[in-house]
């Protein structure tokens, strides 16, 4: 199953390069804003720590092993040698 990139959405990274998930946001200013939300700290604290907000594109890599089922595999019968 492919899971489509999600284009030009703002995280926020701190001093080791390490993304913030929680913070994924469509627009910069509500990337801050979730990043910042329930924290006494304000942009610029979070700045002078080592915080920026980064435009990134977030891939997906499925590793469920799930495989979709097609018309086909509803469709063919079991072998003869099956239990059903």
């Amino acid at each position: 199953m492919e899971i489509k990139t999600l284009k030009d959405m703002y995280v926020m990274v701190g001093r080791n390069d390490y993304p913030d998930y929680t913070s994924v946001r469509c627009q910069k200013k509500e990337c801050i804003a979730a990043f910042l939300k329930d924290s006494t700290v304000t942009w610029a604290e979070a700045r002078k720590r080592g915080w920026r907000c980064v435009k990134v594109d977030v891939i997906f890599n499925d590793k469920s092993g799930y495989t979709p089922i097609t018309d086909n595999t509803l469709n063919t019968p079991p072998d003869s040698g099956s239990a059903y």
